[in-house]
């Protein structure tokens, strides 16, 4: 959000990866970010450099945006330079909490990891059952369907009336004169 301006309510969904790499000597920076908005850019790039320990060099205007306050963020040493880098954002606030949680000892590192991981898979179950249960209805719509279609036809064939077919089949006219319309066509 920071690094390409955007608001918090322009972020629809985001997608975090490892963003760790190492370089490939050990003089080598190590760390890429990689951020996929979704939006097509032109052939102009921009790329910014944030070298955490030089943030207290940042130019007046430079400390002003978002993007120094989350550096800073990320820099702090202690809690107290967290508290103070926050400044009553809730984004910010929210990201503390996180990082308070990680810096425990490693079981509860390894207890909030478990519970994250079993909330992440929740997400994905409750996807895959949507889903699923959008499926199971697609078909039995298309099953109920075919039935009515047959059903249509065999009144239609034994002389009843569109207003009967829709009574007998409990649709409406409109429904009904939709597949005599149908049947007729073919």
């Amino acid at each position: 959000m920071a690094l390409l301006g955007l608001k918090e309510d322009e972020i629809a969904d985001l997608k975090v990866t490892d963003p760790f790499e190492e370089g490939e000597s050990e003089q080598e920076k190590e760390g890429i970010l990689d951020i996929k908005t979704g939006k097509e850019y032109n052939d102009k790039l921009q790329f910014h450099v944030v070298q955490l320990k030089k943030l207290e060099n940042a130019a007046k205007e430079e400390k002003e945006t978002e993007l120094y306050y989350w550096a800073k963020l990320l820099a702090a040493k202690d809690w107290k330079e967290v508290d103070d880098t926050i400044k009553g954002n809730p984004y910010r606030e929210a990201v503390k909490d996180e990082m308070y949680k990680m810096s425990q000892d490693e079981r509860e590192r390894y207890l909030y990891l478990r519970e994250e991981m079993a909330y992440s898979d929740e997400i994905s179950r409750m996807k895959t059952a949507r889903e699923e249960g959008l499926e199971e209805g697609r078909k039995e719509g298309r099953k109920e369907g075919k039935q009515l279609f047959l059903q249509c036809i065999r009144l239609k064939k034994q002389g009843f009336s569109k207003e009967k077919i829709a009574e007998e089949c409990q649709v409406d006219i409109p429904e009904v004169e939709e597949i005599l319309k149908e049947i007729e066509d073919l």
